[in-house]
């Protein structure tokens, strides 16, 4: 049985106790349990919640930030045809899911400022505070392993770049610079880490060490230069630079140390994205006020242009396994989540509501259990 199936076949089993519960009992207080905000949703709408059997599977799970219930809220969502299940359920705005650990952790205002909160299931949906400081924590990086959290926060007077610490002690500031860091983005190996910085009179991109040692410059360039993301082989770096005039992509190999342009067009291109085969790199293109997904194959040099040039689209992530690139599009009117499959160009529309949705985050087989759980 696979991952898919094993989500179904409890969902199935559980149905008839969901709607059962649904109809005698209720959660009381400000955060609801997940299935009775599914239960919930399915009243508002007036429509009955669909049969397990008709439902149509997602090819992962996603997670996603969406503003349906008045505020910023996270949805987790199995099926094409439901809304999804809120796991956040609170007046005060919560975004940003990562999966962390066996769980995710996401930016939240429930306690009067921006911090970032742990969720994970123990009978019920429980929620800690990481960082728990008066300040804003801010721009989350999760290993690759899903063990360890870097984050940005401005607690000791200006933006540096903080540990968590999972045996209880405070975060440990990693770049104690009085320049600002900001950024951060773990290497494959989950013993450094890159970010920016401009504590050489401009914003470059640098290297360092979590256990300690000097940060390397690794742009060093008179321009701007932002946004790192690394191949998972760990063999390249992509960011953003105005060194050329215009915003543009550049690539930077750590083999051979030399840095050459993704594209060289106007009049601006972010956010690059790479497959986890490292094999492909996706971004988003200006066009005509609009913003276009572009991909190109690294190893063949192929380009495509995935999206058209009639409505905004932004690139998010490519599934586990390549065969998907999932993106928000405003082809709809408003911001709603999308599937490409990237072999046939078909696109599965994720998510469906007058409320915007975006941030969406593939869900990985290690916190499988997490989602059997909110699923219940």
């Amino acid at each position: 049985m696979n991952r898919t199936d094993s989500i179904i076949s409890i969902l199935i089993m559980l149905s008839i106790l969901i709607s059962i519960s649904a109809c005698t009992s209720d959660s009381p207080g400000k955060e609801k349990s997940a299935s009775t905000e599914e239960s919930s949703q399915s009243d508002k709408s007036g429509q009955e919640t669909p049969d397990m059997n008709t439902l149509t599977p997602l090819p992962f799970p996603i997670a996603f930030t969406t503003e349906r219930d008045g505020n910023k809220e996270i949805y987790v969502k199995i099926f094409k045809e439901n809304p999804g299940i809120n796991i956040t359920n609170n007046d005060e705005s919560d975004y940003g899911f990562k999966p962390f650990r066996d769980g995710g952790v996401f930016i939240s205002q429930r306690e009067g400022d921006h911090d970032i909160f742990y969720v994970s299931f123990d009978e019920e949906l429980k929620y800690e505070n990481l960082t728990g400081s008066h300040a804003a924590e801010k721009q989350m990086a999760v290993s690759q392993d899903y063990q360890q959290l870097l984050f940005t926060s401005n607690r000791e007077g200006d933006d540096e770049i903080f540990l968590h610490s999972r045996d209880g002690f405070p975060p440990k500031n990693l770049t104690r610079n009085e320049a600002g860091d900001a950024f951060p983005y773990w290497m494959p190996d989950g013993k450094s880490f890159l970010f920016e910085s401009n504590r050489h009179g401009d914003w470059d991109i640098f290297l360092e060490l979590v256990n300690g040692g000097i940060a390397e410059n690794i742009t060093d360039n008179p321009a701007p230069d932002h946004l790192p993301r690394v191949s998972p082989d760990g063999k390249n770096l992509a960011f953003e630079s105005l060194r050329d005039g215009f915003q543009d992509i550049f690539i930077y190999n750590f083999e051979t140390k030399t840095t050459t342009p993704l594209t060289t067009d106007e009049p601006l291109d972010d956010s690059p994205l790479f497959s986890h085969n490292s094999k492909l790199i996706a971004w988003n293109h200006d066009l005509d006020s609009m913003s276009q997904i572009r991909m190109k194959n690294l190893e063949t040099g192929e380009e495509k242009i995935l999206t058209g040039d009639d409505s905004d689209n932004w690139c998010s992530e490519f599934s586990f396994d390549d065969k998907y690139l999932m993106f928000v599009s405003k082809r709809t009117g408003n911001l709603e989540i999308f599937l490409m499959e990237l072999e046939t160009s078909n696109l599965t529309q994720v998510t469906d509501n007058a409320a915007p949705d975006y941030y969406p985050v593939f869900l990985p087989d290690s916190i499988d259990e997490f989602v059997k759980a909110i699923s219940k």
